[in-house]
């Protein structure tokens, strides 16, 4: 009790003073009331006080990250005093470049790439990460100055000499470590799937990309700042992953120096000329062929790429098998993804009736499976390239006997002319090296500009969607086959290296696949309104030469230009209804593009700088029973 009177009488003491105090101020106020004032200022500081400290520091740290931008993100290194508070903030960044009096300030174009993820195993992705940008630090440290610029996003297409392309590169930082010991490199692009791509660039500068937190991209300065000799760099490849992954060069010469790839055909044979007039010469009839008529006309084998929508594989089934009248010519594979009971019953059911000719068994790797049947929208692509890698393999591999190959999906079905358009255009495929498919799908074939069903073209776009390729294409294609996106592959110039596919203006594929690996991305609102040929041409009987050649199909759309009224959007609703059929041009301007495409409902994105079904920048549609000619540049405004 007495170690308590002490405390209870200062507490006490303290009420008692407060009393003094307040009866003071009673005295006080009839004198002007200042005491109650002072309080309330102090009781305005006790609740605003806190609010006002953050907003303070936030001003500050406000400041701090402008002089951090201002310095291009990065901080230099200085010797002596510490640095100044205002640069706190970026002296704690690991990446240091140039000391502070040589490191001039600069603007990143795209933010630093953030910490590698962990990786709980070691060797995995992330510890490869890891190890390699250790080991870039460590030379950073030794030689003061960055041998590479590391960036977020998209710039492959900005490397157009000397490329160099890799495969299992699980780290950016290896991508650019090997950059930066070539004699021939000064722009790296890596993607996360272990894509990596070394050469030379213009300006390595961002480009964009719809997956662009997938790719990093920098320049190297050329100047080999100490890197470790021959032995020490496959030292730590096998440190990672016990062996050195191998270099696979990208095929085929550099594009000239405007970085455009272009195809340069050797001149025609004499015979040319028959080739191509001559497409009809040994046609047959429905029901005519004979296997001694087979000797003279080339097997088409179809490959159907199925998985686990048995509604969608009968229904496309119906279509081929319906349409196709020389099952000896043309005869069709199903290779299936997986065990779906129903697609097989199915396909083992054509195979008894000998509508099929053969049923392929793919068999995904684990790292590609789900017990659940359920994978993630990147894992689907994945498992789908290496699916058609399996069949490619299958149907164009040594041994398969086979020299050209039609390729379709399950979700797909065809025009009564289905065959007949792919049989008078093998000869132009095999005519022509600088033909790199033929196509029956126009992106652009919704009935408000697609309207002529004998109208076909070549177009600097892989269409995709149902397609013929040669077996020398698949074997330059195999040993670079892409992880994922495999049609998007396709689409790359340094692939595609100046060719051109055929497609017709109304498509002879057309797809129905709502549910997908794509999630049914874009169906709704174009896919689905493609419209579908349902007269039957008779293609062999067609002179085709116009589209024979670059240089032929040049000399058409030039002459088709030159003749047709040049007038501006506004003005179509003119030729609407009234008049003769007439041949019309558009100029357009890249910024100018997507008014176009929504007028005439096209679609409005392009893939490595080229627009969907475009030639040369020239898209010809049919409108209105007018045809009309979009126009960028060629032929009006640049010569070849």
């Amino acid at each position: 009790v007495g170690g308590q009177s002490e405390p209870t009488s200062r507490r006490a003491g303290r009420r008692g003073s407060a009393s003094s105090a307040s009866s003071a101020e009673g005295a006080e106020a009839p004198s002007g009331g200042r005491g109650r004032e002072v309080d309330k200022l102090g009781g305005l500081w006790q609740t605003s006080g806190p609010a006002l400290a953050i907003l303070g520091l936030c001003l500050l740290s406000l400041y701090q990250i402008r002089i951090y931008l201002a310095l291009g993100g990065e901080v230099p290194r200085q010797e002596g005093p510490p640095l100044p508070p205002s640069l706190a903030l970026g002296a704690a960044r690991p990446e240091v470049t140039e000391p502070a009096a040589a490191k001039q300030p600069r603007v990143q174009p795209r933010p630093a790439l953030p910490p590698p993820e962990e990786d709980e195993a070691e060797g995995g992705p992330a510890g490869e990460e890891e190890a390699f940008k250790e080991a870039w630090q460590a030379k950073l440290s030794a030689n003061g100055k960055a041998m590479c610029t590391h960036m977020q996003g998209y710039a492959n297409d900005k490397i157009v000499y000397d490329a160099v392309e890799h495969a299992g590169y699980m780290s950016s930082y290896r991508c650019s470590e090997e950059c930066a010991a070539s004699e021939k490199c000064n722009c790296w692009s890596w993607k996360d799937d272990g894509f990596c791509n070394m050469g030379r660039a213009s300006t390595c500068t961002y480009t964009g990309s719809p997956d662009d937190a997938r790719w990093r991209f920098g320049s190297c300065s050329n100047e080999h700042l100490g890197q470790p000799p021959p032995a020490q760099a496959k030292s730590l490849r096998g440190r990672i992953h016990g062996r050195a992954h191998a270099v696979r060069p990208a095929p085929g010469p550099a594009p000239p120096a405007d970085g455009q790839w272009t195809c340069e055909a050797p001149a025609p044979p004499e015979d040319h000329e028959e080739i191509v007039a001559s497409n009809s010469t040994n046609a047959t009839t429905a029901g005519e062929l004979t296997d001694k008529a087979l000797d003279a006309i080339p097997v088409i084998p179809l490959l159907i790429i199925c998985h686990a929508r048995p509604v969608y594989l009968r229904r496309a089934l119906e279509s081929v098998f319906r349409h196709r009248k020389n099952p000896k010519q043309f005869p069709v594979t199903a290779s299936q993804d997986g065990d779906h009971k129903e697609v097989a019953r199915i396909l083992q059911e054509e195979l008894s009736k000998g509508r099929l000719a053969a049923h392929l068994r793919y068999r995904a790797p684990l790292a590609l499976s789900s017990a659940s049947g359920s994978l993630p929208v990147r894992k689907s692509f994945q498992r789908l390239a290496a699916h058609y890698l399996f069949a490619l393999k299958a149907m164009l591999g040594e041994g398969s006997g086979h020299e050209q190959l039609i390729v379709l999906e399950e979700d797909l079905e065809i025009s009564p002319d289905f065959y007949a358009y792919f049989e008078a255009t093998l000869p132009l495929l095999r005519a022509d090296p600088c033909l790199f498919c033929v196509s029956a799908w126009n992106e652009n074939g919704k009935p408000s500009a697609a309207n002529d069903t004998k109208a076909i073209y070549r177009s600097d776009f892989f269409p995709g969607l149902g397609w013929m390729l040669l077996r020398p294409l698949w074997l330059e294609l195999r040993s670079q086959w892409p992880n994922e996106y495999w049609d998007e592959y396709l689409r790359r110039s340094n692939v595609r290296k100046g060719r051109q596919c055929l497609r017709p203006e109304v498509s002879r594929a057309r797809t129905f696949g709502e549910v997908g690996v794509s999630k049914g991305k874009f169906y709704a609102s174009h896919l689905r309104h493609v419209r579908l040929n349902l007269e039957s041409t008779n293609w062999t009987s067609m002179d085709l030469s116009y589209v024979s050649t670059a240089p032929r199909f040049d000399d058409y759309l030039s002459q088709e230009i030159s003749g047709s009224d040049f007038v501006i959007l506004e003005d179509l609703s003119t030729f609407a209804t009234t008049g003769e059929p007439r041949k019309l041009a558009i100029l357009y301007e890249d910024r100018t593009w997507i008014r176009c495409a929504k007028f005439f409902g096209l679609p409005e994105d392009q893939k490595d700088g080229v627009r969907r079904g475009t030639y040369r920048g020239v898209l010809a549609l049919t409108w209105q029973r007018h045809k009309v000619y979009l126009v960028r540049d060629w032929p009006i405004l640049t010569k070849r």
